[in-house]
């Protein structure tokens, strides 16, 4: 198991470096003590002679759980005996705070960028394995995206490396088993309180059992997703411009078929910096089809949408 695991995972970073990435120099492997952080962590360590990096352990103290200051003691001495760097960052503004889970995404991307800059480190580790990609591209789907945006983490999303995603949770604990190594578990993680625990609990055990061979199932739809996007890319793109605020053409939209119009109405609001889901635009593709005259639809973070004449863009 070890030898061939750690050559599955240096032929997935050698892919990786293909996209563009310098593997090199100094990166940072982010590690919660879970077993998919502290297998990535070994795993890397042990490549470390094919590749020549120098890795630095980052850990993220939550402030949320009694447990959280042993964890990143543990973190800390299992760094210590690897002979690496260890970086603790506490966030102790999080607690009490509405939408928690997505407060601590934001802070945790904040301190690695920031992170990243103060080491010159070129990249950031995480350990997402292959039952993470499918709890992605399902909680995708719940929440309602487009045909072509189902599917998982990229392996490389600058800055993050993500070189665990075609390897199975059980697969990683194998390999520390292997080590004698240990690791922690997160109590939260069973919690029905947060939707992804859920997912992975509840609806993904379901769906094996319902219709079996579900990794093979969800990799087909993800693939066809991918396909999917390639050929809307490549469709004209209709009419835009900048007159006070950026505008698209509403009636070239409007001409399109409804899957292609959604997609490219999509990628002209994402393209304005706002970080909208798929469904909230989804009312927005009837109204281009049956209104041709002014309207607008109100959007999350008080924004809207607007028509008038030929235009539609943002506002607010």
């Amino acid at each position: 198991m070890k030898p061939n695991l750690e050559k599955r995972v240096m032929l997935a970073l050698r892919e990786i470096s293909s996209q563009g990435p310098r593997l090199d120099g100094t990166g940072l492997v982010l590690v919660s003590g879970g077993s998919d952080s502290t297998a990535l962590l070994r795993l890397l360590h042990a490549l470390t002679p094919r590749f020549g990096w120098g890795l630095e352990v980052v850990h993220f103290h939550h402030g949320l759980r009694p447990e959280a200051e042993a964890e990143a003691a543990w973190v800390a001495a299992l760094a210590e005996r690897l002979g690496l760097p260890c970086h603790v960052r506490r966030g102790t503004h999080l607690a009490g705070q509405p939408g928690l889970q997505a407060r601590a995404r934001a802070w945790r991307q904040q301190e690695t960028r920031a992170l990243l800059a103060e080491r010159g480190a070129a990249w950031a580790a995480t350990g997402h394995q292959a039952g993470d990609q499918r709890e992605t591209l399902l909680m995708k789907w719940l929440r309602g995206a487009h045909l072509a945006h189902l599917r998982g983490m990229e392996p490389w999303q600058p800055p993050h490396l993500r070189p665990l995603l075609g390897v199975e949770r059980e697969t990683l604990r194998e390999y520390l088993t292997g080590l004698g190594q240990g690791w922690l578990e997160d109590p939260t993680n069973h919690s029905p309180r947060y939707k992804r625990n859920r997912v992975r609990n509840e609806l993904i055990p379901l769906l094996e059992e319902l219709c079996g061979n579900l990794p093979q199932r969800l990799e087909t739809l993800a693939a066809q997703s991918t396909q999917l996007e390639a050929w809307l890319n490549r469709l004209p793109e209709p009419a835009q411009g900048v007159e006070g605020a950026p505008w698209v053409s509403a009636g070239e939209l409007a001409a399109l078929p409804a899957l292609a119009r959604g997609y490219l109405l999509h990628r002209f609001v994402e393209r304005q910096g706002v970080g909208l889901e798929f469904r909230h635009l989804e009312p927005a593709v009837e109204l281009l089809e049956t209104n041709q005259g002014g309207w607008r639809l109100d959007l999350p973070g008080g924004r809207c949408l607007k028509r008038e004449r030929d235009k539609l863009w943002l506002e607010g």
